[in-house]
């Protein structure tokens, strides 16, 4: 389970392209595929590097026009689908 306090990362088991301004994933261990829109890609883009969910939140809320809870509970839903699929890992 992935909550604010946790590290995440990307898995080193994925591919990721860019198609038409869409970030395709694919986790190479389950063979599954996860398209992202603008706003998950630039969550992908911005886990590179391990980082605290909380701090991936504020970087996000001073980017962006959408209130603190809506980025945190949209995120969280994003990251537990990407964990779901083996794209992420999560880091104590």
């Amino acid at each position: 389970m992935i909550t604010l306090g946790s590290s995440i990362c990307r898995s080193d088991s994925h591919l990721a392209t860019e198609i038409s301004g869409e970030i395709v994933l694919m986790s190479v261990d389950r063979g599954v595929y996860c398209g992202l829109n603008e706003s998950g890609g630039e969550i992908w883009r911005r886990i590179e590097r391990p980082i605290r969910v909380e701090d991936l939140c504020a970087d996000l809320a001073r980017d962006f026009d959408a209130p603190a809870a809506t980025i945190a509970a949209d995120v969280l839903a994003l990251l537990a689908r990407l964990l779901e699929q083996d794209l992420i890992e999560v880091r104590e």
